[in-house]
């Protein structure tokens, strides 16, 4: 039976323009840290292919420090 409160794959929560995704992870014990998959690791997945733990880079050990590092902006503020 599928454990649906926690994916084996990890999801999908931002993405570049270059179409590269940040991912969180949700597997068992090493749930928490986000995620960066490598540019194999990107190629793999756009052929259909299963992409492996050890193929993404960890940003951070947890979602809340993600957040945490991000630079935030009033929404009136100039970007330039």
């Amino acid at each position: 039976m599928r454990d649906w409160g926690h994916p084996d794959q990890p999801l999908s929560i931002a993405s570049q323009i270059s179409s590269a995704k940040y991912f969180l992870c949700t597997v068992g014990a090493q749930r928490g840290p986000t995620l960066f998959p490598d540019s194999c690791s990107i190629a793999d997945r756009a052929e259909g292919q299963p992409i492996t733990m050890a193929e993404y880079h960890c940003l951070t050990d947890s979602f809340g420090h993600l957040l945490a590092g991000l630079q935030w902006r009033h929404p009136s503020e100039d970007p330039g």
